[in-house]
């Protein structure tokens, strides 16, 4: 009986060992990927090339940029169609929404300026003159604050969102083309994809406190609330980086060239954009693991969401449509 006791255990490893060579026993999932979290729910027409997305959910507007024409698209998402036309300026591409102020800021990469638009009449009320080739944007509406990322002059630009006045320009790496805040510990991100790194730069002293080797050409970035992570699309590489404590900390694979990230703090998950692929990857950021992989039209480059609903919407430059993916009814405790 001692005997049979030693051997059972060596027998049920090289027994599991032999199956999985064999295809016959699959690696273990995380409980996201077992659920299979999202699917398509469908589309509605973009026309052009729909670019950012971003969603005031209280108005149940989508606001969509589009580099090639210099404007901004507005959409009834209740409805799925387009009310208006925004021109913004030449390049028109990070979009984000202060739903507090019903208010929405464009970057415009062609123009050199941050466009204000009024989320009520949905038209342009003024522009910011920042650094060369604006991209990136960050939005911190309790301190009236945005961040533009500027990737020719290689620097951030930081406005007074009440006043509508630049407050500083901040140095930072090689073409940052994507800007994310930490506003906990005054402290933002700047993915420089021509040198293939991240910045960490205390915003009150302008000071780099690191600089993060991470894939190649790193495009957006995203912090997360929960674990302080930061989360890198590297456009070249098909990854996501992992940062932690000013180091990589693992790499994730997505499909080629992603994009835009977005994230879902409370369920715990980023949503990418994989444009050389069509695919959105899902990824379980408690566990780090690709929890769910969702084909999509063509060239999908951004996406933005309604987390209390778990609807997301996704930009398709390649297509010229959003498409909607909601959330599993079998997910019970994904559900608000």
């Amino acid at each position: 009986m001692l005997g049979a006791k030693k051997i059972r255990p060596i027998y049920i490893a090289a027994s599991m060992v032999l199956a999985l060579l064999l295809g016959l026993v699959q690696p273990l999932l995380s409980t996201a990927e077992e659920r299979g979290l999202y699917f398509v729910a469908g589309t509605f027409a973009a026309e052009g090339k729909p670019h950012f997305p971003a969603l005031n959910t209280k108005t149940n507007r989508l606001y969509v940029s589009d580099p090639e024409a210099g404007a901004v698209s507005v959409f009834d998402i209740t409805r799925g169609v387009k009310l208006t036309t925004i021109a913004t300026g030449a390049g028109a591409h990070t979009v984000m929404v202060d739903e507090a102020n019903n208010l929405v800021y464009v970057t415009n990469k062609g123009a050199d300026s941050l466009s204000v638009i009024d989320g009520n009449e949905d038209t342009k009320i003024t522009d910011i003159a920042v650094g060369n080739g604006p991209h990136g944007l960050a939005l911190d509406s309790k301190q009236n604050r945005a961040y533009v990322s500027n990737t020719g002059s290689d620097d951030v630009t930081v406005v007074d969102t009440a006043r509508r006045t630049v407050i500083k320009t901040i140095t930072a790496g090689t073409a940052p083309w994507g800007v994310a805040l930490d506003a906990a510990n005054g402290w933002i991100y700047t993915s420089n994809t021509d040198e293939g790194t991240v910045s960490r730069i205390e915003v009150e002293s302008g000071k780099t406190l690191a600089k993060i080797i991470v894939g190649g050409r790193p495009w957006n970035l995203k912090v997360a609330k929960d674990n302080r992570r930061v989360y890198v699309t590297n456009e070249s590489d098909g990854i996501v980086s992992v940062i932690g404590g000013d180091k990589v900390l693992l790499t994730i694979p997505v499909g080629k060239g992603p994009h835009g990230i977005e994230l879902d703090n409370e369920q715990q998950l980023a949503f990418v954009a994989a444009t050389g692929s069509s695919q959105i990857t899902v990824i379980d950021t408690k566990e780090n693991v690709v929890a769910q992989t969702l084909s999509v039209d063509a060239a999908p480059s951004a996406i933005a969401g309604d987390y209390r609903k778990n609807v997301f919407y996704v930009a398709n430059q390649g297509a010229g449509v959003i498409t909607v993916l909601r959330a599993q009814a079998k997910t019970a405790e994904y559900q608000r």
